[in-house]
């Protein structure tokens, strides 16, 4: 598996930031690892940004509203799929694109608060769009899977957002006070996978 990074809401930061390759057996059952590879050569620019809120509901273009977005950003230089060489993502994964799950965990009552049917994500590419899975694991987990593509500048920015809808008793000006502690309050982290 080839864990690139960790973004946390409540502190943004970024976790180790190591790839590794498959392992697998050789004739004769020794086992070989492929190299450990520095994954800031891939991934940067993280970042989350949320649709503003106060204690009456969301804020769009001036209008309360009950519904918001959770947007998820980071640049992947994908190289492209010709590329051949030991640090190179089509080396790991062939010419087809990468596979990238974000793992996101959060509290369940942000869940109850914002996510009444799961997760709903969308995703954006630089060079095209891409579809989401989305695989809820438990209340409080559960994974987004896509297909990044090569990028013929080699770099590419990867966007997911999460749509957040507030429950029918928190939509008015004096009920939405509960729910927008609970969303600034909220530890939602972000695992970013190539590969599983």
């Amino acid at each position: 598996m080839l864990l690139l990074s960790s973004l946390s809401l409540a502190s943004v930061a970024f976790g180790a930031w190591t790839v590794g390759g498959d392992s697998y057996l050789l004739d004769g059952g020794s086992l070989q690892v492929a190299p450990i590879l520095d994954a800031s050569k891939y991934v940067s620019n993280a970042a989350f940004e949320c649709t503003d809120f106060c204690d009456q509901g969301f804020v769009s273009n001036s209008t309360i509203v009950y519904e918001g977005t959770l947007t998820f950003t980071f640049t992947l230089k994908t190289g492209l799929s010709t590329d051949d060489g030991p640090d190179d993502l089509a080396t790991y994964f062939g010419p087809s694109g990468i596979p990238v799950y974000i793992d996101v965990t959060y509290e369940e009552s942000f869940a109850n608060m914002f996510l009444p049917n799961g997760i709903e994500a969308t995703a954006g590419l630089v060079a095209s769009g891409a579809a989401c899975t989305v695989t809820k694991h438990s209340s409080t987990n559960s994974s987004i899977a896509l297909t990044v593509p090569y990028i013929s500048t080699g770099r590419g920015n990867v966007s997911v957002s999460i749509s957040l809808t507030a429950p029918e008793a928190n939509r008015s000006a004096d009920t939405f006070a509960a729910a927008a502690k609970v969303l600034d309050e909220s530890n939602i982290v972000f695992d970013v996978w190539l590969g599983r």
